[in-house]
């Protein structure tokens, strides 16, 4: 078996077993919890995207007008 083989084999090993272990071994009240933190797993990751696009929007702002000032200066000097 090659290696993709075998990774699928070993990823649907797991997800069977996860979903087995999810149906038949939590009760009602672990299922209730599971899904709360799941749900704030993924609500926090949004939130870290989120604000990471926006940190990495501003440094590209400040990057565009940095060189922007550099460019102008730059032509001044040459006299344009």
């Amino acid at each position: 078996m090659n290696k993709f083989t075998k990774n699928f084999l070993l990823g649907g090993a797991l997800a069977g077993t996860g979903y087995f272990a999810y149906q038949k071994l939590l009760t009602p009240y672990a299922k209730e919890q599971l899904s709360h933190l799941v749900s704030d797993v993924i609500e926090v990751a949004n939130k870290l995207m989120k604000e990471n696009k926006s940190s990495s929007a501003k440094q590209a702002k400040l990057s565009l007008v940095s060189t922007l000032e550099k460019t102008e200066s730059e032509w001044s000097r040459l006299g344009y």
